[in-house]
């Protein structure tokens, strides 16, 4: 655990460990860095702990996707799939703007099974937004 928290705590800084503990960390000379105290490194690890169990509840919100109330399926929440959608709001307020479709108009919609839903245009921009909120409320936390 010393080393993940020296790499987050200090990083470039050269130095190896011959054991697991504080001991034997031996810090070289050539770091313009001084060798951090081992109340230093503790520090840090709450710092890292917290970082980790972040990112841990980031990627676990990602995994479990965004479930669209109250239709009840999901979507995925990949870089992938988010890099998708934001085009296809886009395109849809386009054609709407150009009068070429409607709020009724039926738009289908991929579940994370890849099932299809059918919405109204409306309804696929509501879902759209509450999708791009719920993710920068996941990025928001993780970056807390």
């Amino acid at each position: 655990m010393i080393a993940q928290v020296l790499s987050f705590g200090w990083p470039g800084a050269n130095w190896t460990m011959e054991g697991q503990d504080f001991g034997s960390l031996v810090w070289h000379p050539t770091n313009s860095q001084p060798k951090p105290t081992l109340d230093e490194i503790q520090s840090k690890m709450v710092e890292y702990d917290a970082t980790r169990a972040r990112q841990l509840a980031f990627n676990q919100g990602i995994a479990s996707g965004f479930t669209v109330q109250p239709e009840g399926f999901t979507l995925r929440l990949e870089d992938a799939d988010r890099a998708a959608f934001a085009p296809m709001l886009a395109l849809v307020k386009e054609a709407l703007e150009l009068g070429m479709i409607t709020s009724e108009t039926p738009q289908l919609i991929a579940d994370h099974t890849g099932t299809r839903h059918e919405v109204t245009t409306l309804r696929f921009r509501q879902i759209m937004v509450a999708y791009g909120l719920h993710y920068k409320s996941l990025w928001d936390a993780r970056t807390a």
